[in-house]
């Protein structure tokens, strides 16, 4: 499950949230790892780029 951020505090609490939001309406259980991925070459600060990418894997929440 991925969401595109801005790289702000705000706007990867706002993915982070999104994320929570789907997984929860769609009975989905996130793994415990996030990913963030910068999207482009042109890093900002602290080696970010203007957006990024969060991504978690999707387990089975049957097992």
């Amino acid at each position: 499950m991925v969401a595109k951020v801005e790289s702000t505090g705000i706007g990867i609490e706002k993915g982070l949230a999104a994320i929570r939001k789907y997984a929860e309406a769609n009975d989905l259980e996130l793994g415990d790892d996030l990913w963030q991925f910068n999207i482009g070459i042109n890093i900002e600060r602290l080696g970010l780029t203007i957006d990024s990418i969060l991504a978690y894997a999707i387990t089975d929440n049957e097992l």
